[in-house]
């Protein structure tokens, strides 16, 4: 509660303080010795707080403009990030499912459960291909798929951790917070206990569950990340409409209906 109440006042100190003061103004109002005293302080306040308003815009204006370049870093590196998240996906609709066409996002989460039970973690990707920004680290040539998704996470992971390292000193907190849920959740941990921890193995086996297909170690019921990622899409649509305030934007956002486009189809 006392978090709550100190980040309130951090974020809106000045307008408490005008608040406060016009209150007062109209109190004094309402009193016949101090009518005039109260309208005077009501038009003091308002101009001051007038100013002070202007004053911020033109600041934040001017800091907005100097962080272009970084915003635009931060932009691109973004565009990577989700890229490479989708990759796997997008090699696997590629794969189970290459009839049918993904054009936006409501198409992945209508055929994400089949691609989760469709999928056997000891095949090899027929069709491979690496389109930008997806990561150069990412590698599914020649690999099994169970292996794909270690390079996958690992890739990731990396990428992610380097990217709030790289810009701790600029990303804003609903940046920062999407990327530490992506990275925290249990999509990702499941990922993990697939690729390196043996006993999940045993423990499978012990469930009767098949440990060689993928459905046995993520929930095609989970949507969450995929939920994640699309809002992480949304927040780039944003910081792209504020930078072409101040700049043009050379980053091309992330396209669902452009990169699942089957290369089969460009033949």
């Amino acid at each position: 509660m006392r978090n709550s109440v100190t980040n309130f006042f951090k974020k809106y100190d000045l307008q408490v303080v005008f608040a406060i003061g016009l209150a007062v103004a109209g109190v004094l109002i309402t009193f016949d010795k101090s009518r005039e005293f109260g309208v005077n302080l009501v038009t003091e306040i308002s101009g001051v707080a007038l100013t002070v308003f202007i004053i911020n815009k033109i600041l934040e204006r001017k800091e907005r403009q100097k962080r272009i370049s970084i915003d635009q870093r931060i932009l691109r590196d973004v565009q990577v990030i989700i890229a490479s998240y989708f990759s796997i996906w997008k090699h696997l609709a590629w794969q189970y499912l290459p009839d049918e066409k993904i054009r936006n996002e409501s198409d992945l989460l209508r055929i994400y459960p089949a691609l989760v039970k469709s999928t056997d973690l000891n095949d090899q990707f027929t069709v491979v291909s690496t389109h930008h920004p997806e990561s150069w680290k990412l590698f599914f040539h020649n690999r099994s798929i169970r292996e794909c998704f270690k390079n996958y996470y690992e890739t990731l992971e990396n990428d992610i951790r380097s990217f709030i390292n790289d810009f701790k000193m600029f990303l804003e907190p609903e940046l920062l917070d999407y990327l530490l849920n992506i990275m925290e959740g249990t999509y990702f941990k499941n990922i993990y206990m697939m690729c390196y921890e043996e006993e999940m193995e045993k423990i499978l086996i012990e469930l009767e569950q098949d440990k060689d297909r993928l459905e046995s170690h993520i929930s095609s019921d989970e949507l969450n990340h995929l939920y994640q990622f699309l809002e992480l899409m949304k927040y780039s649509k944003r910081l792209k409409s504020t930078i072409s305030k101040f700049s043009d934007v050379s980053v091309e956002l992330y396209q669902i209906k452009k990169y699942f486009i089957h290369p089969a189809q460009f033949a």
